[in-house]
């Protein structure tokens, strides 16, 4: 999925003493949180070796347009363990008025052979989680408990 985010940066990694930092950015929410989601996944395994071949049903709502990203970073992980699914594309419809995002993620089962994993991943933390509207778009600042 080709967007318009991609005319800018779309992550980069911070260094941190034991978990992974990242921020992401966007022009729009939708492509913050897609590439929000691009940089915890590929903290975990490479999204490149992935292919869309199964789309999942999403739908969250939260208080806050940063407890909705936290609850979507969330919410891939929980599908990583349950489906047993590595993901790489994130087809997000988000309504910033309601704090509320539905859409597709797709990727494939877990292969052993294939797929390699960097780091395990506990949790999406709230220390120094961060998100802001900025004069280009969207950034974001989240640490991975590894």
């Amino acid at each position: 999925m080709k967007g318009e985010c991609e005319m800018q940066e779309q992550y980069k990694y911070l260094p941190h003493t034991a978990d992974v930092k990242f921020e992401a950015y966007g022009i729009s929410l939708r492509d913050l949180f897609r590439n929000a989601a691009l940089a915890a996944c590929n903290a975990m395994y490479e999204t490149k070796k992935v292919e869309a071949k199964k789309t999942l049903q999403i739908e969250l709502r939260a208080e806050s347009k940063e407890q909705l990203l936290h609850k979507f970073l969330e919410e891939i992980l929980f599908r990583i363990d349950t489906e047993r699914m590595l993901f790489r594309d994130f087809n997000l419809v988000i309504d910033e008025k309601l704090n509320s995002l539905r859409g597709e993620i797709a990727g494939e089962e877990i292969n052993a052979e294939k797929h390699t994993v960097k780091a395990l991943v506990k949790a999406i933390t709230w220390h120094q989680f961060e998100l802001q509207k900025t004069p280009s778009g969207w950034k974001c600042t989240v640490i991975i408990d590894v």
